[in-house]
């Protein structure tokens, strides 16, 4: 949402409080504060002027804008970010999501590592990743990081075309081996 969205609906949101809270008030028929006559003396004083017909008229806009903005989702390409190849046809758009596929399809190959997450930094046609995974505990995690980081540097240099960057590989949990019982 946009910061002029977010002021519009702040001041929307204390409009409507403060007609809430004359309404809850109103039966209440409290002496010195607003009473019904009073409530029936502004309603009376609206007839024939129309900038309260202006102003409902601006709050009934406010009210469908952000009903529709409310229903109608962005599409989800406008937020990743995507490495631009050119070739002599034009460019080709390569979007976080692919590079992330694509390291697990990578990751998949790999036994003995698990619930690989991927982070991909894309910065001046580089793919910069951060991969973050868990390890069976007979694995040589050194050994497993060097294997990873270079079958999926290959992996994307080939698919995509783009050149890596730096391929960061954090273990964050060694998990005990899976057995099967027969």
């Amino acid at each position: 949402m946009k910061i002029y969205d977010r002021l519009i609906l702040a001041i929307y949101s204390i409009c409507l409080a403060i007609i809430s809270f004359i309404i809850i008030i109103l039966p209440f028929n409290m002496q010195g504060v607003l009473t019904i006559e009073d409530g029936m003396g502004f309603i009376d004083s609206m007839r024939g002027n129309y900038w309260y017909s202006l102003i409902g008229l601006v709050f009934f806009l406010v009210s469908v804008r952000f009903i529709f903005s409310g229903i109608t989702m962005k599409d989800k390409d406008d937020d990743q970010s995507f490495l631009v190849m050119r070739n002599e046809f034009g460019e080709i758009l390569i979007y976080e999501e692919t590079i992330i596929g694509l390291v697990e399809n990578v990751a998949s190959k790999f036994s003995g590592i698990r619930n690989i997450k991927t982070k991909v930094n894309l910065i001046d046609g580089m793919v910069d990743l951060k991969l973050n995974g868990e390890v069976s505990g007979e694995m040589n995690i050194p050994e497993l990081a060097f294997d990873l980081q270079q079958g999926v540097k290959e992996h994307i240099e080939s698919i995509t075309g783009a050149k890596t960057g730096q391929i960061k590989v954090e273990i964050g949990k060694v998990t005990a081996p899976t057995s099967r019982v027969r």
